[in-house]
């Protein structure tokens, strides 16, 4: 009997970091999207990562914070309403994004 809960706990233990991510094979993107024409920050732009199911929303501040696996090679793709669809390459120095979008002609 002890073993089966043993392996149960190793089964749920194990399901929960891969649903979360291993921090340990992870990097953390972030950074600010603001309005190329006015400077202020845009709230509910969708931040993906190009053919990848990881994506994240910027709060009230324009801020967004992604972590994906150390091995993606993608470009970030920001979507707005009525704004330009934008693809912004990972920065590879761990600084923060500070992307500019603007609005559809």
């Amino acid at each position: 009997m002890k073993q089966v809960v043993l392996f149960l706990l190793l089964v749920v233990f194990n399901s929960s970091l891969w649903a979360t991510g291993n921090p340990l094979s992870t990097k953390r993107i972030d950074g600010y999207v603001i309005d190329k024409a006015s400077g202020e920050s845009l709230t509910g732009v969708r931040v993906a990562i190009d053919g990848m199911p990881f994506v994240a929303v910027t709060d009230e501040k324009g801020y967004f914070s992604l972590d994906i696996p150390l091995d993606a090679n993608a470009q970030l793709i920001f979507e707005f309403v009525s704004f330009e669809k934008l693809a912004v390459s990972f920065p590879n120095n761990g600084q923060s994004l500070e992307v500019a979008m603007a609005e559809m002609p």
